[in-house]
C-alpha cells in the first residue's frame, strides 16, 4: 500500500500514523502495517506531542532517525505521522516527502469525512 511506499522512499522503519486530539495528546486511532484501529493511547514521544498539538513538521531532536509532520483538517491538526529509521539520519528532503504525503494524506480524510458527513 501507500504507506509501504512511503517507507522504501524514506528508508524507514516504521510509519505510524495517528489521529488524535490535539488538547489531550490522546491518540484515538492508530495505524500501523496491519490496518486502523481505534484506541485511546497517550503518546509518550514529546516531539510527537508537540506535532500533535499544532505544531510544524521536524526532524527529531535527539534523534535525527525520527520525523513527523502534522495532519490537518480546515486548518486544525487532527493527528500526526511519524517516521523511524535503523539506518541513519533523516535529512530536509525526506522530511518534504513526509511533509507532502501528511498533506496528502489530510486531503484523504477530508474526503472521507465529507462521505461520511449527515445526508440531506
Amino acid at each position: 500500500g501507500i504507506c509501504e511506499r512511503l517507507m522504501d522512499a524514506v528508508g524507514a522503519r516504521e510509519i505510524l500514523v495517528a489521529l488524535g486530539d490535539p488538547v489531550s495528546g490522546r491518540v484515538k486511532y492508530r495505524r500501523t502495517r496491519s490496518a486502523m484501529r481505534g484506541c485511546d493511547d497517550g503518546v509518550d514521544d514529546p516531539l510527537a506531542v508537540a506535532v500533535l498539538g499544532g505544531g510544524e513538521a521536524r526532524i527529531g531532536g535527539s534523534s535525527p532517525a525520527t520525523m513527523y509532520a502534522p495532519l490537518r483538517d480546515e486548518g486544525r491538526t487532527v493527528g500526526a505521522i511519524w517516521a523511524t529509521t535503523a539506518g541513519g539520519d533523516y535529512v530536509d528532503r525526506d522530511l518534504a516527502l513526509l511533509e507532502a504525503f501528511g498533506a496528502y494524506l489530510s486531503l484523504a480524510l477530508q474526503r472521507a469525512s465529507l462521505r461520511l458527513g449527515p445526508k440531506r
